[in-house]
C-alpha cells in the first residue's frame, strides 16, 4: 500500500500537480497518455479510464462536480450502507465504456467512417447524460415534481440539456477564443440528441451512434453496462453477467449495433440482472418508505424554499443536491417546523410502514390503484383516512415493458458475415421466462407505530384486490410486518390454520353467519422466529368428525382471543391447546401476563354466556424448562379449555 502511494505521489510530482487527487492513477499504468490527459482509477474498470482534455475541462466545472453530491442510488444508501457511490463516478465510467465500444467498432469496420471527433462527441454525451438528476435521483423527478407541479411534464433529461449548456460554457470548449478546436453549436445539438433521443430526431449518416449512450431501440447501452456492474458491486448483489464481452463482440449491420450470436444468453443475463436489482434493491420496501418520507419532506419545504422553481435555473439547480435535507434540518424558519419534524423521524428510523403488498394476477385489469380506491373498502367507523395512504403501483420488467428485449436485438454469425438476424427465444433456452413484466400493488401508511391504522389499511386493500383486481390474496405473503400487530388465524374446515381478514370470514369458516356464531382466533405476534403448536383437537358437538389442526404455525409469541356474539346452533369445543416457543430469558413474565389476560377474557366471556369460570377455564399451567446446555430456554404454556360452550 505504501509503495503504491509513493508511486502515485511521484507521478503527481513529476507532472507538477500540487493538488494531486488520489483518484488519479500514475502514468505508468497507461503509457500512451499525453501531458494534458488524465487516467482515472476506477474500482469497476480499473486503471484504464483515459480522459481527453475536453472531458477534463467539463469535469472541472461546478456543474459536473455537483454529481459528487448525488448518490447514484439515492435513498438506497439509507438502507444499503454499501451503496455510497455517486453519479460522478458512474458518469465517468459510462463515458469510458462509450469510447471503448465505438473504438472497437471503428477498428473492425473502417468503412463506416467513424472519426475521432465522433468518439469525442459520444464520450461527452455519455459523460454528461446524468447532469440533470435532482436530489435523491428519481424521487425528485418521479415523485416530488409531479406532486408539486402537476401542470408540467418534466424529467431529468431536460435538466441534463440545461446543465450541459452551462457546463460547456463554463469549460470554455465552445469558445473559439479559448479553444483551438471548439465544439460547434451543431455538435452541441448532436450531443443533446444522443443524451435524450426523440422519435423525430435526425440521426444523420451514422444512426448507430444513437445506440451507444441511450438506446431506445432495444435498451442495450453503455449506461446500463456501467450502472448494473457498479450497483451490483457496491450493494453486494451477485451477478454472473460481464458486459466487457459485449463491448468487444459487436459490429454495425443494417445501421444498428449487432452482437455475436454466441453472446445471446449474456444479453438475457444482462436484463435479468437489471430485473434483480430493481426487485431487490431499487424497489426494496424500506427504500420506498424512505423515498416517500423524503418526498413528503420536500413537499412541506417547497412553499418556503421554492425548490421546484430551481429546475429552470441552472445556477439554482447547481446547489440542489442530496444535501437539501441537511439544509432543511438546519433552517430555523418556523414554517419548516413540520418538515424538520419529519426529518427527525427519518433520522430516528421511524419510517412509514408497508401495510399491504400483492403480486397482481396476469388477468388483473390495467388500472392503477389510488388511495380513494382503498378508502371505498375501509371500515366506516375506522380511523383510516385518505391522507394516511400511499399507493405504490410497481411494474417490474426487462426494460421493454411486457416484451422480450432480446427479440429486438440483431445478431451476426461470424465477423465476415454481412447478415443480421434475430434469435427466437426457443432457440436459446427453454428455461427463459415467457413473461417479461409483472405488477405489484403496495400500500404504505404514513405512520410508524399505529397498528390500528396499518391493520385497517391492510384489510381494505386486501378486499379491494380480491374484488376488483381479479387476484386471489395469499395471506401468508401479502401481510407484511407491523409494530405490535397481531395476525388473526382461523381453523379451516380442512383443519389448517389460515389468516382471516374479518369476523365475517372467520364465522364463515365455522359455518356460522356474521350475526350468529362464535369466532375463535389465535393471535400471533409478528416476529422473526418460528414456533410449533402441538396437535390440538377441535371437536364439534354434533355429527361431524373431529378435525386435526396443522401443528406448524409461523411466528413466535401467542395469546388467545375468543369473541362471543350469540351462542350458535352449532358450537365447538377446544379440548386442549398448547405450544412451545424458543425465546430468550424475558419470556416468563410476558407468558404469565398473556396467560392471565386470556384467563380473564375467558371468565368474562363465560359470564355473559351464563357459564361459570371453572367451566370456561378449568386448568392452566406455566412451566419453564432448560434444554441441552447452549440452547435457548423453551417456554411451554398449556391451557385446557373444557365445557366452554354447549348446545343451546
Amino acid at each position: 500500500m505504501y509503495l503504491i502511494s509513493r508511486q502515485l505521489m511521484s507521478s503527481a510530482e513529476y507532472r507538477g500537480d500540487n493538488d494531486f487527487d488520489g483518484c488519479f492513477a500514475s502514468s505508468q499504468f497507461v503509457p500512451n497518455r499525453s501531458d494534458n490527459q488524465k487516467n482515472v482509477f476506477d474500482p469497476i474498470w480499473g486503471y484504464s479510464i483515459l480522459l481527453e482534455p475536453k472531458l477534463v475541462k467539463i469535469i472541472d466545472t461546478p456543474y459536473f462536480q455537483r454529481l459528487r453530491d448525488l448518490k447514484q442510488l439515492g435513498a438506497c444508501y439509507l438502507v444499503f450502507p454499501g451503496a455510497s457511490h455517486n453519479r460522478f463516478e458512474h458518469s465517468i465510467g459510462t463515458s469510458h465504456l462509450a469510447g471503448q465500444m465505438l473504438r472497437n467498432i471503428k477498428a473492425r469496420q473502417p468503412e463506416l467512417g467513424i472519426t475521432e471527433r465522433d468518439v469525442l462527441l459520444v464520450k461527452i454525451a455519455a459523460l454528461c447524460h446524468d447532469l440533470g438528476h435532482g436530489p435523491f435521483s428519481h424521487v425528485f423527478d418521479g415523485e416530488f415534481i409531479p406532486a408539486v407541479r402537476p401542470d408540467i411534464h418534466w424529467h431529468h433529461e431536460q435538466a441534463s440539456e440545461m446543465m450541459l449548456d452551462a457546463a460547456l460554457a463554463d469549460s470554455g470548449i465552445t469558445d473559439p477564443e479559448q479553444e483551438e478546436d471548439p465544439i460547434t453549436p451543431e455538435e452541441v445539438k448532436f450531443i443533446k440528441a444522443l443524451i435524450n433521443p426523440r422519435p423525430d430526431t435526425d440521426r444523420g449518416e451514422k444512426p448507430f451512434l444513437f445506440d451507444i449512450v441511450s438506446n431506445s431501440r432495444n435498451s442495450v447501452d453503455v449506461d446500463k453496462f456501467d450502472y448494473i456492474a457498479r450497483d451490483c458491486y457496491m450493494t453486494g448483489v451477485r451477478s454472473s453477467h460481464d458486459s466487457r464481452r459485449l463491448l468487444t463482440n459487436c459490429k454495425v449491420l443494417d445501421n444498428q449495433i449487432c452482437f455475436h450470436a454466441k453472446d445471446v444468453y449474456s444479453l438475457y443475463e444482462l436484463f435479468h440482472t437489471r430485473y434483480s436489482l430493481f426487485k431487490q434493491v431499487y424497489s426494496h420496501r424500506v427504500v420506498k418508505a424512505v423515498e416517500y418520507m423524503i418526498c413528503d419532506i420536500l413537499k412541506l419545504a417547497d412553499p418556503v424554499l421554492k425548490i421546484s422553481e430551481a429546475i429552470f435555473d441552472p445556477e439554482r439547480y447547481l446547489h440542489l443536491t442530496d444535501a437539501i435535507l441537511k439544509s432543511i434540518e438546519a433552517n430555523t424558519d418556523p414554517k419548516l417546523e413540520e418538515a424538520r419534524a419529519l426529518c427527525y423521524k427519518l433520522r430516528k428510523r421511524q419510517l412509514y410502514r408497508l401495510a399491504y403488498e400483492v403480486l397482481l394476477s396476469e388477468h388483473a385489469p390495467e388500472q392503477k390503484i389510488t388511495p380513494k380506491d382503498v378508502m371505498r373498502y375501509a371500515p366506516s367507523g375506522g380511523r383510516l383516512r385518505e391522507e394516511h395512504i400511499i399507493i405504490h403501483n410497481l411494474t417490474l420488467n426487462y426494460a421493454k415493458k411486457d416484451s422480450n428485449p432480446v427479440e429486438h436485438i440483431k445478431f451476426f454469425k461470424s465477423w465476415d458475415s454481412s447478415e443480421a438476424f434475430t434469435i427466437p427465444q426457443a432457440k436459446v433456452s427453454l428455461l427463459i421466462p415467457t413473461r417479461f413484466s409483472e405488477r405489484y400493488v403496495r400500500v404504505f401508511v404514513r405512520t410508524h407505530d399505529d397498528a390500528e391504522l396499518i391493520e385497517e389499511a391492510h384489510r381494505a386493500a386486501s378486499e379491494l384486490i380480491e374484488r376488483e383486481m381479479k387476484t386471489k390474496v395469499d395471506p401468508h405473503i401479502s401481510n407484511p410486518k407491523s409494530p405490535q400487530r397481531t395476525r388473526s388465524m382461523r381453523i379451516s374446515p380442512s383443519g389448517s390454520f389460515q389468516h382471516v381478514g374479518s369476523s365475517k370470514d372467520l364465522n364463515k369458516a365455522f359455518g356460522a353467519t356474521q350475526s350468529q356464531g362464535a369466532s375463535q382466533s389465535i393471535m400471533t405476534n409478528d416476529q422473526n422466529d418460528t414456533e410449533k403448536l402441538s396437535d390440538t383437537e377441535v371437536d364439534e358437538i354434533g355429527e361431524e368428525p373431529e378435525t386435526k389442526i396443522d401443528p406448524t404455525v409461523r411466528k413466535r409469541g401467542v395469546s388467545f382471543s375468543l369473541s362471543q356474539q350469540t351462542i350458535p346452533y352449532r358450537s365447538e369445543v377446544v379440548r386442549s391447546a398448547s405450544y412451545s416457543s424458543a425465546q430468550g430469558d424475558g419470556a416468563n413474565a410476558s407468558s404469565e401476563l398473556a396467560l392471565k389476560r386470556s384467563r380473564d377474557d375467558l371468565t368474562n366471556t363465560a359470564s355473559t354466556s351464563g357459564l361459570s369460570a371453572s367451566q370456561s377455564f378449568s386448568q392452566s399451567t406455566l412451566s419453564m424448562s432448560q434444554d441441552v446446555p447452549g440452547q435457548k430456554k423453551v417456554k411451554k404454556v398449556q391451557g385446557t379449555l373444557s365445557n366452554f360452550v354447549q348446545r343451546k
